[in-house]
């Protein structure tokens, strides 16, 4: 993908943004999105060579299924949380919509066996229910049973969500990601990016930020943006 010059701050002054908008940056970043999207370009290229070569809005998007090859529309649903495969060149898409990563549901069929794994994040929690018995008890089983773990784990409708507190610092994850591509190490980012943060011996504070910093932009990248275009980042 094309990518601004990180070194300068303005050219990641993004204005008014959405949620999506702001979760689409960090996604298009995502490099094995970034594979699936060519493979998915190739695919429907030999298909459609010459609807290709009359419109430009097969660059700008991919539908993923219609074409032999192709991985799917589950694939790319369960992988990204997305139907359709905006070109990641594309800063600002027409069309985008990221599903949240939460409020999944699976199901065992009766003559099912072994086990399901699925991956909880931070202030996730799983529970799993009898679809031979009846519903209602488990629910309200299930309902005090989260409620019991939002007192414990001091979780409530008044905390205020990662993205308002991080806002200003979104534009910042994105310059040290593409900073890193481009080949600059963390002293280089910390000079550029913090460059009003100490980073002398011993204590390398800046370096410290961007390293604290590209683990949070990385969980962006790769799977908490789906939280992020819902707000809840």
């Amino acid at each position: 993908m094309s990518r601004p010059d990180w070194r300068n701050a303005s050219d990641y002054e993004f204005g008014e943004i959405s949620d999506l908008y702001w979760a689409w940056e960090f996604l298009r970043r995502n490099s094995k999105y970034q594979e699936d999207w060519k493979f998915e370009f190739d695919c429907s290229l030999q298909a459609n060579k010459d609807l290709f070569q009359r419109s430009s809005h097969y660059y700008d998007e991919i539908i993923p299924g219609e074409v032999s090859g192709s991985k799917g529309r589950t694939y790319y649903f369960e992988t990204y949380g997305i139907y359709t495969l905006p070109n990641p060149d594309i800063s600002r898409p027409q069309h985008i919509t990221i599903e949240p990563a939460y409020g999944q549901i699976r199901v065992r069929e009766k003559d099912g066996l072994g086990k399901e794994s699925m991956i909880l994040y931070k202030n996730q929690a799983a529970i799993t229910f009898d679809l031979s018995v009846p519903i209602k008890p488990q629910l309200k089983k299930a309902t005090e049973k989260i409620e019991s773990m939002r007192e414990k784990y001091g979780v409530d409708d008044s905390e205020k969500s990662i993205r308002r507190q991080q806002q200003n610092l979104y534009s910042k994850y994105l310059r040290l990601l593409d900073g890193k591509l481009a080949g600059a190490d963390n002293k280089t980012l910390a000079k550029v990016v913090f460059h009003w943060i100490d980073n002398g011996y011993p204590a390398f504070k800046g370096s410290n930020r961007v390293r604290d910093s590209l683990a949070a932009a990385n969980k962006l990248v790769e799977l908490k943006y789906r939280f992020l275009a819902h707000g809840h980042c």
